[in-house]
């Protein structure tokens, strides 16, 4: 039991001399502190970027591509759905009750449409309808010719 009682002393004291290092210096040396620091700031700076490219991209989802001023009340131009070219002429002293959709549109377009039947009969009964222009006006004319508008 010599040698091991030997070898428990030196381990004792290597943990005693340890342990005096660790008091003495306190479990924080400069290198932790700078590692922490170099870690960080890495962290600080990749978080900025990445919140720099979020806001960048919120403001181009804001602003988005323009295609330039819309004309709104002026002259216009239409064909109506026996092919005939109307214009806002065609229209004066009516209020102009414009929907914009298309034929191949199942679910929204017809419940608009019904609703816009409803304000007509309505204005009717006021003995108003006549003042009023109904007008739908398509917004795929590839598909939507005079047959389908009828």
């Amino acid at each position: 039991g010599g040698t091991e009682d030997g070898r428990q002393e030196r381990d004792n004291q290597r943990l005693s001399a340890w342990k005096r290092r660790i008091s003495q210096k306190g479990p924080i040396n400069w290198q932790s502190v700078g590692l922490l620091v170099l870690v960080g700031g890495a962290f600080v700076i990749y978080y900025n970027e990445q919140e720099r490219k979020r806001l960048l991209r919120l403001q181009e989802t804001k602003i988005g591509q323009g295609f330039g001023k819309a004309d709104i009340g002026g002259p216009f131009v239409l064909l109506d759905q026996n092919g005939k070219t109307r214009s806002h002429m065609d229209f004066r002293g009516k209020y102009m009750f414009m929907y914009f959709g298309f034929t191949y549109c199942p679910d929204i377009c017809p419940n608009e449409m019904m609703r816009m039947k409803q304000i007509l009969a309505l204005l009717d009964k006021m003995h108003v309808a006549d003042k009023i222009a109904p007008i739908f006006v398509t917004i795929d004319p590839e598909r939507d010719g005079p047959l389908q508008l009828k």
